[in-house]
């Protein structure tokens, strides 16, 4: 279970990497982060971007859960590192989840 994870982590990063890449300006601000991670998820879709390649998909037989965990979790960090880099303002802000 814990090289699924593993490798799932790595999915996550090189996904994040290569959807950062795709949004070159931002709104001034969005509502929350779900309106903002909406916004990244629909640029995504635009663009025809795939979050896992199909010779991961293909050889780890990702079940649609995996998958949207993984697109929830890219465009998740993608807007809260480009919040957190001044890209754009949140009416609701994010919570401190170590608090």
């Amino acid at each position: 279970m814990q090289s699924v994870a593993l490798t799932n982590l790595d999915v996550v990063s090189r996904a994040v990497t290569q959807a950062e890449a795709l949004i070159h300006t931002y709104p001034s601000h969005f509502q929350d982060i779900e309106a903002a991670k909406e916004y990244i998820g629909t640029v995504c879709k635009q663009a025809d971007f795939h979050y896992m390649p199909s010779k991961d998909m293909t050889r780890r037989h990702i079940k649609t859960e995996e998958l949207e965990y993984v697109k929830d979790k890219v465009c998740f960090i993608v807007a809260a590192r480009a919040f957190k880099q001044g890209e754009f303002y949140l009416e609701v802000g994010l919570m401190d989840r170590s608090a």
